[in-house]
């Protein structure tokens, strides 16, 4: 069974591949890596059944690497036993997002080279190059020099041991290297989780900072309508003391005119007093006129009678004169003055 196995676990079972195998950050992806640059899908490696051949086709935005070349977008590669597949082109030096292929027994790796691209050695080596040697050798004229093969294979000998040195160094420099890219790649998501944390503070700066505006503007408001409220209470104030000024005014006005009132009321009363008083004299002088008419009326001539009927006549008609002259308050006054009702004035 083919199988893909990460780096850095190089002695796991790995994953197996039965059919179809997705990774990515999706939860249906058999392979779930929840990395800041893996898409949803990230690849997919599959069998090929028509061509029997194992395969892996690209479905990411960031890129997918095999052995170290990038692929485009819904490319289809043909995976050998010992390919390495890297996820991502942010992080091409990471072992966390690297997995080699593992082909199923009976599937021969390409001839020549090993999972990593480098050309290596084997044994039909020395044989081809010396039947080219005695090939050439045996051409007429020919004058070409070839060279010695065991230098040759010790050339390539030492060339493989550095290349194998390299390697250890790279894989030595590459742990640190990465555990600072990894290092890095946090602090600059805490950066944007500070940097999104700050423009949220800062959107909730500017609203209180509105708010607080739109509070100042209406407690101006209720200052100006304050202000206005305090200048009405002022006027009413005035016109409270101009009001009580009018009212004392009115009760020294309506207590002299009280007074006037009394005064006239008096007066009227001696008036009255002395009208009965005359009226009293006047009909006691009229009833002596008749009593002494009366006397002289048996020694008084006819002429005389009639003089006598004239003057009391002219009695009466002053008497009569005297009381149709009297004005109609009087009047009114002297029948309550003679029943005892004196009217008084009511002060407010």
């Amino acid at each position: 069974m083919a199988r893909l196995v990460p780096l850095t676990d190089a002695e796991g079972p790995g994953f197996e591949i039965s059919g179809g195998l997705f990774i990515g950050r999706k939860e249906t992806c058999q392979i779930r890596i929840s990395g800041p640059t893996v898409s949803a899908i990230q690849c997919e490696v599959q069998w090929n059944a028509q061509h029997g051949v194992f395969q892996v086709i690209d479905r990411s935005s960031n890129g997918t690497f095999v052995n170290g070349r990038l692929m485009e977008k819904d490319q289809v590669v043909q995976l050998h036993d010992g390919d390495v597949v890297q996820l991502t082109k942010r992080w091409p030096h990471s072992p966390a997002l690297q997995y080699r292929f593992v082909a199923p027994a009976g599937q021969v790796r390409r001839e020549g080279t090993t999972h990593t691209g480098v050309s290596t050695s084997c044994p039909e080596e020395t044989k081809v190059l010396k039947s080219v040697e005695a090939h050439v050798r045996d051409v007429p004229g020919s004058e070409v020099e070839l060279p010695d093969v065991a230098k040759l294979q010790c050339t390539l000998k030492e060339e493989e041991d550095r290349a194998a040195c390299l390697t250890e160094e790279l894989e030595r420099l590459r742990g640190p290297a990465v555990e600072r890219l990894e290092e890095a790649s946090y602090q600059a998501q805490e950066a944007e989780d500070e940097r999104h944390r700050l423009e949220r503070d800062l959107k909730e700066a500017k609203e209180g900072v509105f708010a607080n505006l739109a509070m100042v503007k209406e407690c101006e408001e209720q200052g100006a309508k304050l202000q206005h409220l305090q200048r009405n209470l002022q006027s009413l104030l005035s016109a409270r003391q101009s009001i009580r000024q009018d009212t004392s005014r009115f009760r020294e006005n309506a207590e002299a005119a009280w007074a006037v009132q009394s005064r006239l009321q008096q007066l009227v009363a001696e008036q009255m007093a002395s009208t009965e008083k005359l009226q009293l004299q006047l009909s006691s002088s009229v009833f002596e006129i008749g009593t002494h008419s009366t006397d002289l009326s048996s020694s008084i001539s006819e002429g005389q009678e009639r003089e006598l009927v004239a003057c009391q006549s002219g009695c009466k008609h002053v008497r009569h004169v005297t009381k149709s002259h009297e004005p109609a308050s009087a009047k009114k006054r002297r029948r309550k003055l003679e029943a005892g009702d004196i009217p008084t004035m009511e002060i407010l």
